[in-house]
C-alpha cells in the first residue's frame, strides 16, 4: 500500500527506522498533565498488547478512575481491556 502512494520506496525504510528509534525513547506526558485532562478518556487496550496493564490501571486511576461507584458515582472517564488482543 505505501508503494502505491509514494513512488520513492527507500522513503519507506528510513520511515521505519526513525519509527524504531522513536519507539525505544521514553516518554512521559507527565502525571500531573494527565490528571489535569478535563475531558472524559477511554483507555483502550489488548490484555497482550505491548502497554503494561498496570500503567493502563494507573492511568485511569490517575483520570479519576477506580472509585466505588455504587456509592460514588461512575468517573467520567473509562478503562476498557480487549480480551485475547495484541496492539495489531
Amino acid at each position: 500500500m505505501y508503494e502505491k502512494q509514494n513512488a520513492v520506496s527507500e522513503h519507506w525504510y528510513r520511515f521505519l527506522d526513525k519509527m524504531m528509534r522513536f519507539d525505544v525513547q521514553p516518554f512521559a506526558l507527565g502525571e500531573k498533565q494527565i490528571a489535569g485532562l478535563a475531558m472524559p478518556v477511554l483507555l483502550v487496550s489488548g490484555d497482550n498488547d505491548g502497554t503494561y496493564l498496570a500503567h493502563m490501571v494507573h492511568f485511569y486511576r490517575l483520570l479519576g478512575g477506580n472509585t466505588f461507584a455504587d456509592m460514588y458515582g461512575l468517573p467520567s472517564s473509562q478503562l476498557a481491556i480487549s480480551p485475547g488482543t495484541t496492539h495489531v
